[in-house]
């Protein structure tokens, strides 16, 4: 358009907002879709309101134009991943002029929450709180509606949604979080338990056991894993914590048949794991 003009020939671009009626570009649109990017600024044009922006295109001179309609009120709140182009329209003092931060206060306030709690409580509190968010971007009025367990792709989520779960987690727990979190961590659930990984990681009691772990457990783990493997996985500390040792233990040496393994409680199967002599087989 803009080299038709300068020849002297008549041309114009229209860059076309969001329309409210289904069309060949938009019918796959969902619920979910058209209410992120209404956060971010773009509303939908009705059939009217898109007639008398044509009309009004026709009588400028510009080679391109973008007739749209936006919400300067939730361009002053979007997140940082508006585009560049609405960010220059929102207010000067917009989040959106500048990448979003996590919010000092409101980290440190869900970590001294979670500090007064105890593991289950944390992991529901923090369950709550992924499930509030994940029914943000997908456009439901609450958490409810979400299943713990339900993969977080069958909800709906995609890549651009991915990131805006990624963003609002950021901006609550104050946590360094990747793009991949949702593919990384499937389900409201395992995504609530990891974050209580990091947030408050002193929650797990050192030199206890994990519920349901038997010595049975670990016999068959060391019998079925070679033990070069449990060192070099960096496992020790934690089979020393179960058996209530600590690194500067003696080993004691001990059988490495099948037998004598069956016959070891926890303590002898951590100073067997430390007898690097004749276990290697």
């Amino acid at each position: 358009a803009a080299a038709r003009q300068a020849a002297g020939l008549p041309g114009q671009s229209l860059a076309w907002g969001l329309w409210a009626d289904p069309t060949g570009l938009t019918s796959h649109l969902s619920h979910a879709d058209r209410a992120r990017m209404g956060r971010g600024g773009v509303s939908a044009l009705t059939a009217a309101q898109g007639l008398a922006l044509l009309g009004a295109a026709t009588t400028r001179d510009e080679a391109l134009l973008i007739p749209a309609r936006l919400d300067l009120t939730a361009l002053t709140h979007a997140s940082h991943d508006t585009p560049p182009l609405w960010q220059a329209l929102a207010p000067r003092h917009s989040p959106a002029a500048s990448p979003a931060v996590a919010s000092p206060d409101q980290a440190e306030n869900l970590r001294q929450r979670l500090a007064a709690l105890a593991a289950a409580e944390q992991d529901a509190l923090l369950l709550d709180l992924v499930r509030a968010h994940v029914a943000a971007v997908l456009g439901h009025s609450n958490g409810r509606a979400i299943e713990p367990s339900r993969a977080l792709t069958e909800l709906g989520f995609d890549s651009l949604t991915a990131v805006e779960l990624r963003n609002r987690l950021h901006t609550a727990t104050g946590l360094r979080l990747p793009a991949t979190l949702v593919f990384d961590y499937p389900a409201p659930d395992v995504l609530a338990r990891q974050l209580r990984e990091q947030l408050a990681p002193e929650t797990a009691s050192p030199g206890a056991a994990p519920a349901g772990l038997s010595d049975d457990d670990l016999r068959q783990a060391v019998a079925t894993i070679p033990l070069h493997r449990l060192r070099e996985a960096g496992l020790l500390d934690t089979l020393l914590q179960l058996a209530g040792l600590d690194g500067a233990a003696a080993p004691a040496a001990q059988p490495a048949t099948p037998d004598a393994i069956d016959s070891l409680d926890a303590e002898s199967l951590v100073r067997l794991v430390l007898d690097p002599e004749g276990t290697e087989n």
